[in-house]
């Protein structure tokens, strides 16, 4: 199974609203390509929504570092 095919079993995850499941299929991802930008970034709005605002912000902090131009990171 390739990156995207695990993504997509995330996202379906993280929209039924199983955030431990997508979370680890996002950490699955992370594990294989570490900068692999919509990972991290759904994996910080699974921490906005559990209501962890630093590790939210440090996620952010440093997807916007990487790319500014991201509109779903800055509207986190």
């Amino acid at each position: 199974m390739d990156t995207d095919d695990i993504l997509h079993q995330a996202l379906e995850k993280h929209r039924a609203g199983d955030s431990a499941g997508a979370k680890t299929l996002y950490s699955q991802i992370l594990a294989a390509e570490p900068k692999h930008f919509n990972a991290r970034l759904n994996l910080a709005s699974i921490a906005l929504d559990a209501g962890k605002l630093d590790e939210t912000v440090t996620l952010l902090d440093t997807l916007l570092q990487e790319d500014d131009s991201s509109g779903v990171a800055h509207l986190l």
